[in-house]
């Protein structure tokens, strides 16, 4: 009988030096390297309900678009989150953006990161403009099992004080990148209700098809550990900007002519150029554009200070000297290392475009198209879904649409 009670204390001792010494030497806190802060966004956050009745809203509404609210697993949360990247110079900088997640725990779920279209109103960030509706549709898609990411870009949400850098394929990269491992941290943490799957999906449209693509690249040139890119879809991007240039140089009646002093604007904030912009506009639009990209002015205010005639925009050295003339070489080299040119995909990608767009040319995708098979690469590799008679503004939706029925079907 003794024996068994000094057994026993013997066992009771041990158990209770064993929780002492986990208790003195705990498991360290998870740290964080790129991740700042992260809040949920009340407002943004909806219930698996309210998921349902938004997916029935968008069928109902929109022409084609199917009831995927049968599809629906949880409800979601919304969280706003700051992380670090870098600077052209290496330097850091805080930037934002939305992190959207299934509100079920036990969910191993693919990221999709989500990269918007041309923005000039600070108002317009994917973390200020809760109501838009293209963003809320992209929100939902986390109730269908998704961890949704949407970066603000570089002059947008926390880093309104930096001038955007429109079509400046490094910092898009580093930020798309920066932010994927923010996510991936907030992950690890365990302090937020979902897990990653390790599976990532890249889409946008627009300059979101654009920087979808380079990103793409960048992700497959250079993996981030333990997220594998499994694909990605790019609608009506600007790839190929000295294409872009020679088109808009035709132009007499351009719809959006703002994009044109927005990329010149972006380079000189960069260093790429330094040219005064009486180089490349004629006056009284050189004089005008300084102050007009303030985050402060839409994209119609900007357009009503300009000329939709590119030959008047334009200065006459520029239309004739471009392609032959020294000052126009700093310009020459910039849109040309920011475009992307077709290379030997492993991973598979599909770009998107509507054969009615008068913003950025149908050609323009089928030419990058036509240079991927070019390459050898086929349509396991690469694919071009045409968007019958839709224009900039109307291909956006179509294309969500049929890239979230394709993920569901892969699924």
């Amino acid at each position: 009988m003794k024996a068994k009670k000094y057994l026993l204390l013997f066992l009771l001792i041990a158990i209770v030096w064993s929780c002492k010494k986990d208790d003195d030497n705990p498991e360290p806190p998870f740290e964080t390297e790129v991740l700042l802060s992260a809040t949920e966004v009340e407002e943004a956050s909806a219930d698996l309900n309210a998921v349902k009745a938004l997916f029935v809203l968008l069928s109902n509404t929109v022409a084609g678009a199917p009831d995927l609210s049968n599809n629906v697993v949880a409800g979601i949360k919304v969280y706003y989150i700051e992380y670090v990247s870098a600077y052209t110079d290496g330097s850091p900088i805080t930037l934002s953006g939305l992190v959207c997640i299934p509100n079920d725990v036990n969910l191993k779920s693919m990221a999709i990161s989500f990269q918007n279209g041309t923005i000039v109103k600070h108002s317009s960030a994917p973390s200020e403009n809760l109501n838009n509706t293209e963003l809320m549709l992209l929100r939902a898609f986390a109730g269908l099992g998704y961890v949704v990411i949407i970066p603000d870009y570089i002059g947008f949400g926390a880093n309104e004080s930096f001038d955007h850098p429109y079509h400046y394929k490094s910092l898009f990269q580093y930020t798309v990148r920066d932010m994927l491992l923010a996510v991936q941290e907030m992950a690890q943490t365990g302090d937020y209700p979902f897990q990653l799957s390790g599976e990532l999906f890249l889409t946008g449209y627009s300059l979101g098809g654009w920087a979808s693509l380079v990103s793409h690249y960048d992700l497959e040139t250079d993996p981030i550990s333990e997220l594998t890119l499994i694909g990605s879809a790019c609608g009506a991007g600007a790839y190929n900007l000295l294409d872009m240039k020679q088109h808009l140089f035709g132009q007499t009646d351009y719809i959006q002519p703002f994009y044109v002093p927005y990329i010149i604007n972006s380079y000189q904030s960069v260093d790429a150029i330094q040219d005064d912009l009486s180089l490349f506009f004629s006056e009284p639009y050189a004089s005008r554009i300084p102050g007009l990209f303030n985050g402060l002015n839409s994209s119609g205010q900007i357009n009503d200070e300009l000329t939709s005639n590119m030959q008047e925009l334009f200065s006459q050295r520029i239309l004739s000297e471009f392609d032959t003339h020294d000052d126009y070489k700093p310009l020459r080299e910039a849109l040309a290392g920011n475009s992307q040119a077709a290379w030997k995909n492993v991973i598979p990608l599909s770009l998107y475009h509507g054969n009615a767009d008068e913003n950025v040319p149908y050609f323009i995708s089928e030419n990058l198209y036509n240079d991927f098979v070019n390459l050898g690469q086929g349509v396991d590799k690469v694919q071009f879904i045409t968007l019958e008679g839709a224009d900039h503004g109307t291909g956006v939706m179509p294309m969500y649409i049929d890239v979230i029925e394709k993920l569901l079907d892969a699924n």
